[in-house]
């Protein structure tokens, strides 16, 4: 076999076994806190689908990630 393909089949074979990072979750507080407002004003957010994207498992959780994009998309250069 070429060295390459190899090389590949062990790269994907590997991928799908390695366990998947898991996302950051924040809390609504945590949340706030990154984003200097109150709990309250992510609450209204929410209700008004402005804030950064959230889900409910187990209350209301925010992935890290979606605060960056959150944080970058307001961005004023």
């Amino acid at each position: 076999m070429n060295e390459t393909i190899i090389r590949r089949i062990f790269r994907e074979e590997l991928e799908a076994i390695m366990p998947q990072p898991v996302p950051q979750l924040l809390s609504p507080e945590d949340a706030s806190k990154l984003l200097l407002v109150t709990t309250g004003t992510l609450a209204q957010w929410r209700t008004a689908g402005t804030g950064p994207k959230y889900f409910k498992a187990g209350g209301v959780k925010y992935e890290l990630k979606d605060i960056n994009e959150f944080l970058k998309a307001r961005c004023i250069s």
